[in-house]
């Protein structure tokens, strides 16, 4: 049985394989956790040795598990689903679904979204609300009875009906606006009546691109790589070709926070060569990890990305380049002499963390 068999939609459950014991923290509130007998704290955490994997948290493919059947699927209205199916005994429910391209990004976990109902019913519906109008959705349902089997669907798909309209802007995103994001997430959006063209952007405000830069082009979503992971608010901006003009809208997101986003950033950053020759330049290198932003101070000013390399320009005398990085916990800076010399003197650099 491999790990990625357990549920792992929005990291409900996380096990970790040691060498001797998986351990598995099961947070209250959460689908397997609300069928656990009741305890005061508020997580239970499962020790299992010899890291074997245990029956009532493995997915059950031979039959002897909840059987779902007359699954049916069908559009409302542009931006709503409805399920419906029925199981032989009471179980919970999870419907997981994505976008076409979602489901087609991702090769180890195709869904990006999910519905539990936490009540053991046999008779069940689900609705699917906010979806993108005219978007293709694939989805399966997740059963599990009283004594935690589980049996999986297999995957189905829904296209609108042939023939629905088009909104005449973007009015739908996937992952819904204002959703946490992973450090690579894939952004789906619905097509606009007469749009010729498409432009993504992801930034850390509103209208900007420094997370990832504007790419126009005619698909309706974009896999965005290199996320940041430190509990930033972000933004994407989603524009659209109408003849000549452009129109944009934007939408709110929540980057990851990761336990290392709790830390200090690191930077490292050099110049070459130092000294210089009077008149001549120097070239400036820097590096940051977990870093928001970085700014510049001395003998040069403004923002900087978290990596990068500038031109001191001309060197005539000494002087002092500062490089400040941040994050939501602190910043940490360095600085660097870069002294002039003749031609027939060379001296050490000076290099002073600040």
């Amino acid at each position: 049985m491999k790990i990625n068999k357990f549920y792992n939609y929005r990291k409900s459950i996380e096990c970790r394989l040691g060498r001797t014991a998986a351990v598995c923290a099961l947070t209250l509130g959460l689908t397997l956790a609300l069928m656990l007998p009741a305890v005061d704290a508020p997580a239970q955490i499962i020790v299992l040795p010899n890291a074997e994997v245990p029956d009532w948290l493995a997915v059950r493919d031979d039959g002897t598990g909840p059987q779902a059947t007359g699954i049916g699927a069908a559009f409302t209205d542009a931006r709503t689903m409805r399920i419906s199916w029925q199981t032989n005994v009471p179980t919970i429910s999870i419907v997981e679904y994505a976008t076409n391209a979602q489901f087609k990004a991702d090769d180890t976990y195709h869904f990006s979204s999910y519905q539990e109902n936490t009540t053991p019913e046999s008779l069940h519906v689900a609705t699917l609300v906010n979806l993108i109008p005219g978007e293709t959705y694939y989805y399966r349902i997740r059963s599990i009875d009283k004594d935690l089997v589980e049996t999986i669907s297999s995957v189905s798909s829904l296209a609108p009906a042939v023939g629905t309209p088009l909104p005449s802007s973007v009015i739908a995103v996937s992952p819904q606006q204002g959703s946490v994001v992973d450090a690579t997430e894939t952004f789906s959006w619905n097509a606009v009546a007469g749009a010729t063209s498409y432009r993504a952007c992801l930034g850390s405000k509103i209208g900007a691109a420094d997370i990832y830069s504007c790419v126009d082009g005619v698909a309706t979503s974009v896999t965005i790589e290199n996320i940041p992971t430190d509990g930033r608010d972000l933004f994407l901006r989603l524009s659209y070709q109408l003849g000549a003009s452009w129109n944009s809208v934007d939408f709110p997101y929540k980057a990851k926070l990761l336990d290392d986003a709790t830390t200090l950033p690191t930077l490292s950053f050099t110049a070459a060569p130092n000294p210089v020759s009077c008149g001549s330049a120097a070239k400036l290198n820097w590096s940051s990890t977990k870093a928001v932003g970085c700014a510049a101070f001395g003998g040069w000013t403004g923002v900087k990305p978290i990596n990068g390399f500038a031109s001191t320009g001309a060197i005539l005398s000494q002087k002092v380049f500062t490089l400040t990085c941040s994050n939501n916990v602190g910043d940490v800076s360095k600085s660097l002499v870069i002294r002039c010399v003749n031609i027939s003197t060379s001296s050490a650099a000076a290099y002073l963390p600040y």
